[in-house]
């Protein structure tokens, strides 16, 4: 036996991953894309308020001036997720801590959605919402949210008190 045994070819090794290209087809089927980070920046002038909240490839803007409405935009890059470019209507959907709603709006030049209000107690809680933080996304059947957005703080409530002045102005 032990003659034997010295002319069996060695055994195998059989190979149990990483296998190339495996991590691809892996990410492909792991679900909806999780949202984008934002950060926010606000600009208080004159003769405008404007609050955005940016991530890396797309952004939330709010935006007052003297025409008394409340002017929001979706707006990307052209590394913006597919379902913000094109034409038409769309409808962006927030939801937060601080509430709940749905606007229609159009699709604008480019890559990006825009909503128009007038300036009233609804626009302007529509945009308190906001700062209290959540997510955005596309209401047109899109399952995943597009932005994440933190809470605004201070920050935020000085430039609420913009918008309040151009309410009541």
């Amino acid at each position: 036996m032990a003659a034997l045994a010295g002319c069996q070819a060695p055994p195998r090794v059989i190979a149990t991953g990483p296998f190339p290209g495996a991590g691809a087809a892996q990410r492909r089927i792991e679900g909806p894309a999780r949202p984008q980070e934002a950060v926010w920046s606000f600009t208080v002038t004159g003769a405008a308020c404007e609050a955005r909240a940016s991530g890396p490839s797309i952004g939330l803007s709010l935006r007052v001036a003297g025409d008394r409405s409340l002017h929001m935009t979706l707006s990307g890059s052209p590394r913006a997720p597919t379902a913000v470019r094109g034409g038409g209507t769309a409808s962006i959907a927030f939801a937060g801590p601080e509430g709940a709603w749905t606007l229609a709006g159009r699709r604008g030049t480019g890559r990006a959605v825009l909503v128009s209000l007038p300036l009233d107690e609804t626009s302007v809680s529509q945009a308190r919402t906001v700062l209290g933080g959540g997510q955005v996304k596309l209401a047109s059947g899109e399952a995943a949210p597009l932005l994440s957005i933190p809470d605004a703080g201070v920050a935020g409530r000085d430039w609420f008190g913009c918008i309040r002045s151009k309410l009541a102005g």
